[in-house]
């Protein structure tokens, strides 16, 4: 017999006979109970443990995991339950989804508050808010149509004055207002409006426009360039003249191009052809246009020698048309070389671009001999040289060039102490006056006096006989320039006296809601290279001489013009440059003439200095000591009169 729980295979019975079990599986010899179909009981059972495979009975235990199916077949499966778990998320989080939406756009009204008092109803989803649909009323098409209208009335009449003024004549007088002060670029207000305007602020156009014009934000730089902007042709050599030269001797190695560079820069044949009595005509042209066109500098300073070296067949060939044709070989302006022409600012075509690189070299060597011939050059084309290197100072283009302003500077020295001092007194005349008439702009005036060499002595006083004119002849909105220029004062007294009453009496130094300032600052600047020492008389020790002290006097006059000018600027911060630039111009000036022209430091004025007894402050002094004194004595008289009533 098996024990219950135990698996163990036996034997098929023998016919007839049958094995009967209990339901503990102990044999009692009784037949089986059979259910309703006559199946026995242990093959439909659920708890049975006894099985037939293949015609044997095998019983098996309750942990064994070898049967037809899976013991996990009675489990429910994991995707259902995933699946039906997420319902339930989803489910909830659509229900909080419509309960946010009640609570925030509720169909009631009154019963809009917080979450907790009114419960929303289950939705299957929420709805979208209904979009704002905007209406056009006719008044406002209206309103909008008179705006646009306005708008381009203002565009129409700001086209029409631009178009009228561009089709004006420029003549002498609007050549010298629109160098005043720097250009500023027209606003269409209308554009402007429709741009940063806002309808419901009045006056915010004009606060815009107002705040523009005080930060300089229109302001547009203008230049003017000695040279052409535009590049530059390719510049065709002038021939060599043949007929100069013999063929037959050793000259006829000038003939050939090849032999000709070769005997230029060996330098021997080049000066051995200078030295001959008589240099032709065409050969000085051809070396003088030569020295303007070629670019290697071993040829260009053998041609600048031989010129040099033989300044007489030169100086006579060396006239102003000539000297004109140099310099448009170097690609120079028309207006530039005619010294009569008013020198005009215009904008830079290449304003936004790189200015192209030109090479100075042929130019430097161009002014470097006009400054070693000019003992032998004519007055004219002195004067014509000594023009055009001072617009070749203020030139935007040449400026910028250190070579070329040293150049200009030696050439100029030279140019100028060449002459005897009987003939530069009246040519120097001559020349101021054609400078103050063709150099207008205040901008360009101060850049020449300034940059104009201090030494020699002539020089320096060129330089401040210029300076003197220009700030006399400052041209005013409503004025023309002066053709004659006035002299400068040769004595300290008239020449400080001419400054201060100029500052007392002058527009210029009359601070008005429309000051220029730009000209106020070029006015003070050429003030102070006009004044320099003041003609100051030689200092004595230990006491002042009568002439210092009238000199310290009229300095001192000066210098309270000087300060009542910028004290009436009111300066509010750095919101105006220009006029900033001005205060600080003129508060310089203030300094220099109290404690670098004046030659002794100015003393404070008090009641026991002796040093102003030419306006009597030494009697007034007096004065005061003695009543001083009196009170004193009578005071301690009083005092023994009392002591001796009470003895």
């Amino acid at each position: 017999g098996g024990r219950s729980g135990t698996a163990s295979i036996h034997s098929s019975p023998p016919e007839g006979h049958a094995i009967t079990r209990s339901e503990n599986g102990s044999k009692d010899g009784r037949p089986e109970s059979l259910d309703a179909a006559g199946l026995p009981s242990e093959h439909v059972s659920s708890s049975s443990q006894r099985v037939t495979i293949k015609g044997k009975t095998v019983v098996k235990s309750s942990d064994t995991e070898e049967t037809d199916g899976d013991s996990d077949s009675s489990l429910e499966d994991l995707n259902v339950l995933l699946a039906q778990h997420q319902g339930k998320i989803k489910k909830r989080e659509e229900e909080r989804a419509a309960r946010e939406i009640l609570n925030r756009y509720p169909t009631n009204p009154a019963s809009a508050g917080t979450r907790n008092e009114t419960r929303p109803q289950k939705r299957k989803g929420y709805e979208i808010p209904p979009t704002k649909s905007y209406k056009f009323s006719l008044q406002t098409l209206v309103a909008e149509s008179r705006k646009g209208q306005a708008s381009e009335e203002k565009v129409a009449r700001a086209r029409a004055a631009l178009g009228q003024r561009k089709s004006e004549d420029v003549k002498m007088e609007d050549a010298s207002k629109s160098v005043i002060a720097p250009e500023e670029a027209e606003v269409d207000e209308g554009l402007l409006a429709s741009v940063a305007g806002d309808p419901e602020r009045e006056g915010g156009v004009q606060k815009v426009l107002h705040a523009m014009k005080r930060t300089e934000a229109l302001s547009r730089e203008k230049a003017w360039n000695f040279f052409s902007e535009e590049n530059q042709t390719p510049i065709s050599r002038l021939p060599f003249p043949e007929n100069a030269v013999s063929r037959d001797t050793w000259q006829g190695v000038f003939v050939d191009p090849r032999k000709r560079s070769n005997a230029i820069q060996s330098g021997y044949e080049i000066h051995a052809l200078s030295l001959r009595e008589e240099l032709p005509y065409e050969l000085v042209i051809w070396m003088l246009d030569e020295l303007c066109v070629e670019d290697r500098p071993v040829l260009r300073d053998e041609l600048y020698m031989t010129l040099v070296e033989r300044p007489g067949p030169v100086k006579d060939y060396l006239t102003p048309p000539v000297i004109a044709q140099l310099f448009a070989r170097l690609n120079a302006r028309k207006d530039a070389i005619e010294s009569t022409a008013i020198v005009k600012l215009h904008p830079s075509k290449l304003q936004h671009k790189r200015p192209p690189e030109r090479e100075w070299g042929n130019l430097c060597a161009v002014i470097n001999l006009l400054g070693d011939l000019a003992p032998e050059l004519q007055h004219v084309s002195r004067e014509y040289a000594i023009e055009l290197l001072c617009r070749l100072l203020i030139a935007s283009d040449t400026s910028k060039s250190y070579s070329v302003i040293v150049a200009v500077e030696d050439a100029l020295s030279a140019l100028i102490t060449s002459p005897p001092a009987s003939d530069w007194q009246e040519r120097e005349k001559v020349i101021i006056d054609n400078l103050t008439a063709t150099i207008l702009d205040p901008r360009h005036r101060l850049d020449l006096a300034s940059r104009l060499p201090a030494h020699p002595p002539r020089l320096h006083t060129f330089r401040r006989a210029l300076a003197f004119a220009f700030l006399t002849n400052l041209v005013q909105p409503d004025s023309s320039p002066n053709p004659h220029s006035p002299q400068l004062p040769t004595s300290s007294s008239s020449l400080l006296t001419t400054l201060t009453s100029y500052l007392d009496t002058s527009p210029l130094f009359s601070i008005t809601p429309q000051t220029s300032y730009p000209i106020l600052t070029a006015a003070s600047t050429l003030l102070d290279i006009v004044l320099a020492d003041g003609y100051a008389p030689p200092a004595t020790t230990p006491k002042p001489s009568p002439a210092e002290l009238e000199f310290n006097n009229q300095i001192d006059l000066l210098a309270a013009q000087i300060k009542r000018v910028f004290s009436t600027i009111v300066d509010t911060g750095a919101s105006y440059m220009h006029r900033t630039e001005a205060k600080e111009c003129l508060e310089r000036l203030y300094y220099r003439c109290v404690f670098a022209v004046r030659m002794r430091p100015m003393r404070k004025k008090g009641l026991f200095d002796g040093t102003h007894a030419a306006d009597g402050g030494t009697d007034r002094e007096e004065g005061f000591m003695r009543r001083f004194l009196a009170q004193g004595k009578s005071s301690s008289s009083s005092i023994q009169e009392n002591a001796t009533n009470v003895e």
